[in-house]
């Protein structure tokens, strides 16, 4: 009880930092919060009985109340426009003075499948990462931004979905993947440290993210794609590489010790690695960069600028 009345609390100091909220709107934030950490569950039914269990609903009532409960949150979550929509800002503001403290600021995109979900609005088609054979399914796309030390800890920056269905999405035109990850990304950036390090897969690997990352100026860490091009040399006299085979070819004579964790056993191990880094440039991209190649743990090469 006292961890729902703490966490009663926080909501309110968020909702207070959001600025206009009328009662209900406020009352709706808390009573999702609550009732989705109670029952660990997303169903407004199950957050509705949450509630009107603690209101103290009459047992006579009790069909007839979780009714009007549901529909309140149903009706209140249904709203084109709302108070609400200022929560991730109002978070953004509370969690700063942590955040300017930590080191690193992991992106990713990853996706919410909704395998019953027909009649969702936008509803696209995603690959489920965490399914065997990684298939086809329905959902959205997420985007994933959270601070770190570097050490296990986290805090969440963002956590938006989006769909490639979207009409909103569709007018951005060729650029809308970018664009979308870019616009969530300018979000967050006030709140984070000058000197941290932004770390992003595979998957960013476009010039036009580091184009991006250079507007923004902000360190980043790429994990680079094994077709992949470089400049390697000075501007008067450089050649164009292949990374995997430039990086074959390359001494590792560095060495460290990582920490990590066993996707079967889950259990944290240390590995040995080998690295070395040289300066590179990108095709039709401004500037140089450093191009870090460590031996993986199974023996094979990653690439990161």
């Amino acid at each position: 009880m006292k961890i729902m009345k703490r966490l009663q609390g926080f909501v309110q100091r968020i909702t207070e930092l959001a600025g206009d909220l009328t009662h209900g709107e406020a009352k709706l934030a808390s009573d999702l919060v609550v009732g989705i950490s109670q029952t660990q569950s997303v169903l407004l039914s199950e957050t509705a009985r949450v509630i009107n269990e603690a209101e103290g609903s009459s047992e006579a009532d009790d069909a007839k109340a979780l009714m009007r409960t549901e529909q309140r949150l149903s009706k209140g979550l249904a709203k084109m426009k709302s108070g609400l929509d200022a929560l991730p800002q109002a978070w953004l503001k509370f969690a700063a003075p942590t955040v300017r403290r930590l080191k690193f600021v992991t992106v990713d995109g990853t996706d919410m499948t909704k395998p019953y979900g027909g009649t969702f609005e936008y509803l696209d088609k995603v690959r489920d990462g965490s399914a065997p054979g990684k298939p086809i399914k329905p959902g959205y796309w997420m985007i994933n931004i959270e601070a770190a030390d570097g050490h296990g800890h986290h805090i969440p920056l963002a956590l938006t979905p989006f769909s490639t269905q979207d009409p909103v999405y569709r007018d951005k035109g060729d650029k809308a993947w970018s664009l979308t990850f870019q616009e969530e990304m300018r979000q967050v950036v006030p709140v984070t440290a000058k000197d941290a390090t932004w770390l992003f897969d595979r998957g960013f690997d476009d010039n036009e993210h580091f184009r991006f990352m250079r507007e923004i100026d902000r360190r980043h860490v790429v994990r680079l794609k094994r077709n992949r091009n470089v400049l390697v040399g000075d501007e008067t006299k450089s050649s164009v590489q292949n990374i995997a085979m430039f990086a074959e070819g390359l001494k590792k004579p560095y060495r460290a010790s990582l920490r990590y964790v066993d996707k079967t056993s889950h259990a944290q191990k240390t590995c040995q690695v080998f690295f070395n880094y040289v300066p590179v440039r990108l095709p039709d991209v401004e500037g140089s960069f450093w191009l870090t190649v460590v031996t993986g743990t199974r023996g094979e090469w990653s690439f990161a600028l």
